[in-house]
C-alpha cells in the first residue's frame, strides 16, 4: 500500500510538470499524503508539489506536513456541536512589532502548535521548560515497562487528551489570546507564586476569560513539582542522579534549585540533556513513576473538568469567579 500510494503522487506530480509545460493550470489537492509515506519523504513530496501547482490544498493530521505550509495557509478546522468552524492559524503575516512569544509561536515552535491543537485539551503553561517536563514525563510513562498499581484504568492517559504549548518568556496570557481565536479547550497553567496571581489576573483580561485556570500550590513551579516526584525514591534517585548530573548537590531539593537558577555557572534551567536524565530516573524507579503518573492523571483530570474525587486537584475558591475556575494542583 505504501508503495503504491508513493507511485501514485509521484504519477500526478507528472502529470502537473506537463500541465505547467503546457501552459495549463494545475491545481493540486492532497488528503493526508502523510499515509503510508515514510516521514522524510512527506515534506520533500509536498514541497515538490506547492513548486509545481498553482495552488495546493491539503488535509493532513502530520505536524510536520500542517507546519510546511507558512501559518497563514494553515486552517484550523473545530467542530461544535451544530457547525465546523475552519479558522486560519494567523490571519495576517507577523508585524515588525510582533512580540517575541508570538514569533516563536508562529514559526519556530508552529510544528509543536499544531501537534497541540490536535489534542482534546491544550496545556498553556508559564515555560519552555515546562513543555519539556511534561513531553518527557508522558513519553517515561508511556514506555515504561510497568504501569503504576494505582493508575486508574478509566482516566485517559494524559498523552492522549492533552496537548503542551511550547510558552517563551512566560507570556501566557500573549499565546493563550493568541491561540484562543483557534479553538476551545485551552487550559492554562500558571505557578503558585505571587507572579503567577498576576498572571491570573493578565488571563482574566483577556477577551474571552479561559473556563478553567490550573496553579501549582503555593510557592510552587515545576522544579517543585520535579523534585516531590523524585521523592517517590529520594535515596535511591538521588544516588542515580549524582552519577549522571555534573553538577554538586547533597539532596533533591539542591538540585530542584539548580533547576530554576537561570544564569551563570552549574545553571539547570535550560540543560535539557539534564532533564532527560533526571525522567530515565523516574521512568525506572516504581516510586516515582507512580508519583508522576499521579500527577499527569490529576492535570488531565482537570483539564476535562473531572476532578472531583481527585486528592491533588482542588478549587481554588478565593480566586475563582462565575466564568472561570481556578483550579490548584496540589502534591
Amino acid at each position: 500500500m505504501g508503495l503504491l500510494s508513493l507511485q501514485t503522487f509521484i504519477l500526478l506530480l507528472e502529470l502537473g510538470r506537463e500541465r505547467v509545460r503546457m501552459g495549463k493550470p494545475f491545481l493540486f489537492a492532497m488528503e493526508e499524503p502523510e499515509l503510508h509515506i515514510p516521514p522524510g519523504m512527506q515534506r520533500r513530496l509536498i514541497s515538490q508539489a506547492v513548486s509545481i501547482a498553482d495552488q495546493t490544498i491539503c488535509t493532513s493530521h502530520s505536524p510536520r506536513v500542517a507546519a510546511y505550509y507558512p501559518a497563514t495557509s494553515v486552517q484550523i478546522l473545530d467542530r461544535g456541536t451544530e457547525s465546523l468552524a475552519a479558522t486560519p492559524m494567523l490571519a495576517t503575516p507577523l508585524e515588525d512589532s510582533a512580540t517575541n512569544a508570538r514569533r516563536k509561536l508562529f514559526l519556530d515552535d508552529r510544528a509543536r502548535i499544531v501537534e497541540a491543537l490536535m489534542y482534546h485539551r491544550m496545556l498553556i503553561p508559564e515555560g519552555r521548560s515546562e513543555y519539556e517536563w511534561f513531553r518527557l514525563l508522558s513519553d517515561v510513562l508511556e514506555t515504561a515497562e510497568m504501569v503504576p498499581e494505582d493508575a486508574d484504568a478509566d482516566t485517559p492517559a494524559f498523552g492522549t487528551v492533552v496537548g503542551v504549548v511550547p510558552t517563551h518568556d512566560g507570556a501566557i496570557a500573549d499565546v493563550y489570546d493568541a491561540l484562543r481565536i483557534l479553538r476551545r479547550g485551552l487550559v492554562p497553567l500558571v505557578d503558585g507564586d505571587a507572579a503567577g496571581a498576576e498572571k491570573v489576573d493578565q488571563l482574566r483580561a483577556s477577551h474571552a476569560t479561559p473556563k478553567i485556570i490550573l496553579r501549582w500550590r503555593d510557592d510552587w513551579t515545576m522544579e517543585d513539582v520535579i523534585g516531590w516526584i523524585l521523592e517517590g525514591e529520594e535515596s535511591d534517585a538521588l544516588t542515580e542522579l549524582r552519577d549522571r548530573i555534573n553538577c554538586d548537590f547533597e539532596s533533591i531539593d539542591e538540585l530542584v534549585d539548580l533547576f530554576k537558577v537561570k544564569t551563570g555557572v552549574g545553571r539547570l534551567k535550560t540543560d535539557y540533556l539534564a532533564y532527560e536524565e533526571v525522567a530515565s530516573v523516574i521512568g525506572r524507579l516504581p516510586g516515582c513513576r507512580a508519583r508522576a503518573a499521579a500527577l499527569l492523571e490529576a492535570v488531565t483530570l482537570a483539564t476535562l473538568r473531572r476532578e472531583e474525587g481527585c486528592d491533588l486537584v482542588h478549587r481554588d475558591e478565593d480566586h475563582s469567579v462565575p466564568n472561570s475556575t481556578v483550579l490548584r494542583l496540589q502534591p
